[in-house]
This record gives C-alpha cells, sequence and structure tokens, in this order.
C-alpha cells in the first residue's frame, strides 16, 4: 500500500519540477517587461475634502501592453502611436481614465482636422507615467518597455519633478548617490524571480495568475482613498520650513546625465520625441493655501519629531533649475519641447497641489501638447516641402531604414 502511494508522490513530484521548470525557461525566453500589470483595473473612490478638485470616483485601467489607455493599435492598422513617460504628474493616478491629460491629448488629436494633418484615422495614445520614477530608473524601464513596440510615432516625456523629490527626501545631500531600485520597483510585471518550487512563489503562479487576470480583468476597488496625503498635508503644515535651498549641483549633474540617455532611449523606437517642461504653480502662495502641499519634505519624517521641508519659495527656485536644465538638455540634443506652465491658470482649480493637475489642468494641459504636436508635424512639412500627411510618411520610412 504504501509502496503504489510513494510511486505517485514521486510522479507527482518529477512532474511538478518538470512543469515549473518548463515555466521558469519560458519566462526566461519569452516574458516581458511592462511598466503596469497588463489588464489591471482600478477603481478608486476618493475623500472629498482631500481632493475637492477631483472627480469622487475615478477608474484606473490598463490595456493589454502595459499602458493605461486604451487597447493600442493593432498591425496595419491606419493610427498614430503615442506614449506618455514620466514620474507621477505623467501617471495621473488620482485623475480619471478620461480626464488625465495624456487622454485629453488623444481626445484632441482625434479631431478630425488633426487626423487631416496625421494622415491617419485614429490617434492611440499610452500612458507609461509611474510615480516616484527618477531618470535614471526611466531609463531602465524604456530599456526594456520598448520591446513591446515595433515603432512609435511619437513620445513625450515631462520628467524632473521625481527627480528633486528623490533628493530632498534624502536630505539634499551635498553629494547625491540615488537609490538602487530593484525590477520589483521598477515595472509593474516582468519576467524575473526569485522563484522557488514552492507553488505560492512559483513561475507557475505567475503565468497561472496573468492567464486569469487576461481572461476575466478582475476590477480592484479602494474606497475612502486620501488619507496618505491628508497625513503628508499634515505633517508639513507642523514642520520646518527651510527658506535656504541646499546647492542641488550634484543631484542637477546626474539629472542632465540620465535626461539625454533617457531621450536617447526614447529615440531608438519612437519617429518623433518631444520633452515637455513640467508646470508647477509658479506663484507666492498664502499661509490657507499652502495648506494643500505635502511634497519637498527633507529626509524622511522620523517617529514624532519635527520634519523640515523646504519653503515654498525654496521649492520654486528648486524646480526653476530643474526647468533650466530640462531646457538646456533638450536644446543640445535639438529636441522639440513645449513650455506649459505660462499658459496655465496658475491657482488651485488647476493645480490640486504643487505639481499636480485638476481635470481643469489636465484638459489645458493635453489641448496645448496636442498643439505642440500637430505643430512639430506642420514643421516637418514644410521642412520636406510636401503636404503634412507626406512629411509623416517620410519620417516613418527614414525610421524604418535606420
Amino acid at each position: 500500500m504504501i509502496e503504489p502511494l510513494l510511486w505517485i508522490l514521486g510522479i507527482g513530484l518529477v512532474g511538478w519540477f518538470a512543469l515549473e521548470s518548463a515555466c521558469r525557461l519560458w519566462l526566461a525566453r519569452r516574458g516581458r517587461y511592462y511598466s503596469w500589470t497588463p489588464n489591471t483595473r482600478i477603481r478608486l473612490t476618493l475623500q472629498e475634502d482631500v481632493f475637492p478638485k477631483l472627480d469622487r470616483s475615478t477608474r484606473f485601467d490598463v490595456n493589454s501592453i502595459g499602458e493605461r489607455g486604451a487597447e493600442p493599435p493593432s498591425a496595419g492598422e491606419s493610427a498614430w502611436h503615442v506614449v506618455a513617460m514620466g514620474g507621477s504628474a505623467v501617471e495621473c493616478y488620482m485623475n480619471d481614465q478620461e480626464t488625465q491629460w495624456p487622454h485629453r491629448i488623444q481626445v484632441e488629436l482625434n479631431r478630425p482636422e488633426a487626423l487631416a494633418t496625421l494622415g491617419v484615422r485614429r490617434v492611440h495614445v499610452g500612458n507609461i507615467g509611474r510615480s516616484l520614477m527618477a531618470c535614471g530608473p526611466l531609463c531602465t524601464m524604456l530599456e526594456k518597455v520598448l520591446d513591446n513596440y515595433e515603432r512609435l510615432d511619437q513620445l513625450v516625456m515631462m520628467v524632473g519633478s521625481s527627480d528633486v523629490v528623490a533628493w530632498t527626501e534624502m536630505g539634499a545631500p551635498a553629494t547625491f548617490e540615488p537609490k538602487t531600485l530593484d525590477a520589483h520597483t521598477i515595472y509593474r510585471a516582468h519576467p524575473l524571480g526569485p522563484f522557488t518550487w514552492h507553488p505560492v512563489r512559483s513561475a507557475f503562479r505567475r503565468i497561472f495568475s496573468a492567464t486569469l487576470r487576461n481572461r476575466f480583468k478582475p476590477v480592484k476597488r479602494y474606497q475612502s482613498v486620501g488619507n496618505t496625503v491628508r497625513r503628508n498635508r499634515e505633517r508639513r503644515q507642523s514642520g520646518e520650513m527651510v527658506d535656504q535651498l541646499p546647492d542641488p549641483s550634484a543631484m542637477l549633474a546626474l539629472y542632465r546625465q540620465n535626461l539625454a540617455r533617457l531621450i536617447e532611449l526614447a529615440s531608438l523606437k519612437a519617429d518623433r520625441v518631444l520633452v515637455i517642461l513640467t508646470p508647477w504653480l509658479d506663484r507666492e502662495v498664502s499661509a490657507e493655501e499652502s495648506r494643500w502641499f505635502w511634497n519637498f519634505g527633507l529626509g524622511k519624517p522620523q517617529g514624532d519629531s519635527k520634519q523640515r521641508y523646504l519653503s515654498y519659495a525654496a521649492t520654486r527656485e528648486l524646480l526653476g533649475e530643474m526647468d533650466r536644465v530640462t531646457r538646456e538638455v533638450a536644446q543640445e540634443l535639438d529636441v522639440p519641447q513645449v513650455e506649459i506652465r505660462s499658459h496655465l491658470d496658475l491657482d488651485f482649480d488647476t493645480f490640486y497641489d504643487e505639481l499636480h493637475l485638476t481635470p481643469k489642468g489636465c484638459e489645458a494641459m493635453g489641448a496645448l501638447v496636442a498643439q505642440a504636436i500637430l505643430h512639430n508635424v506642420r514643421a516637418e512639412a514644410r521642412q520636406t516641402g510636401g503636404p503634412e500627411t507626406e512629411a509623416v510618411r517620410s519620417a516613418a520610412h527614414l525610421r524604418a531604414q535606420a
């Protein structure tokens, strides 16, 4: 009686070993990297007193290739594929699926006159923005995520704010060595381990879970969202304000280097790259208005000790230095850039904190970026001496030959 059971157990173990080994081999050879886990569905209910200018209920939907947005164009479809990348100001996590500014670009570019300029039947904009992703990790992410695309018509990037936030969170050191992020932090889905032979931490479970998610697209729901932001705002209100900006030279030098690398990587797959200069609430604010702020603490909170924060005057100075470096790198690499800040209403109907946009701000920004994209396409047409559609085809043909 015992011997047959041992045989059954042995065959089962061998079968499990073979199955798990095959799954690991499949992931190693065919696994993909994604900014967001494909086919994720999230529903947020926001606290109205924390986010009074945002929609109470928001949707966050990810398509099959890890972009926030609708399904991408199919092969051979007459479509323009645009990707937006950057940190939390691109991610727009608290904004609804249809009010985030990358989606508003899509709305603007799908107007008949814009489609005629681009020479396509539809435009798709995918958002791969991720909160707190500085330029260094974004370079790592883009190296792998670009494999999901045969080509891109346009990549727009808005970066820099995550770099300065990471620097201040480390205490604004004079010598800056950013933290190394592992694959689990950089990618929401990837083929890497570590795996074990336990079913819960196995490669088989990774593949099986992804299969179920892709088939059924389950929805995750989060209620009463906003407690963390509320606590961070309260902590800043009771914190010590620092008016003197520490020397950001080391951080800015690394940002310059990583931004140049990011643009070079983007150019490998995208026919066009557009650098968006990050907008922020660039004006003096009252004490009452400052209660909506919660970023730019110097170091991580330590127990009940009083947290130090950059004053908003010092914050504006720091963001201005970031903006200067962004402009210089784009100019040095001859990449188009678009300035947004001066075209926005600098108020709390447009921003819900120092950097992040409300639906009203997203709508304005989406329109401005769409205009910049169309302007650059028309400029290509003038340079080639042909109509806009011919300029688009010519650029795509040259890209395919490269």
